[in-house]
């Protein structure tokens, strides 16, 4: 993850400072910043949308455990299937931002124009 930030700064300060003659290289930090972006993106997205489900399972458990029971909640089919259906759909999203970084990070290592 954090080879797309070094990449895109080390392009960045090599490439673009300005001179007369044109590098085609001075452009590439921006697709290093983008794929950098996209990979670090996933700790904010688990944080927000993933973490409440979590919690709540946990939570659940340990009060569960606590009283030896299922806490005088019933635990039913329907609502653990929900819960990983989300999971799921969430982890997904995670699994394209990762394969989005890795896609735009060997496009801009292969010099292609984004």
């Amino acid at each position: 993850m954090s080879s797309f930030a070094y990449l895109a700064y080390h392009n960045y300060t090599t490439y673009s400072r300005p001179s007369i003659i044109y590098s085609p290289f001075s452009n590439l930090w921006k697709g290093y910043l983008a794929a950098g972006l996209l990979a670090h993106a996933i700790m904010p997205y688990t944080l927000a949308f993933m973490m409440g489900g979590v919690n709540k399972q946990l939570h659940d458990a340990h009060h569960a455990e606590e009283q030896g029971t299922n806490g005088g909640k019933s635990t039913r089919a329907e609502d653990v299937h929900d819960l990983l259906e989300r999971w799921a759909a969430h982890n997904l999203v995670r699994a394209l931002l990762s394969t989005s970084a890795a896609v735009v990070g060997c496009w801009t290592a292969l010099r292609l124009n984004l």
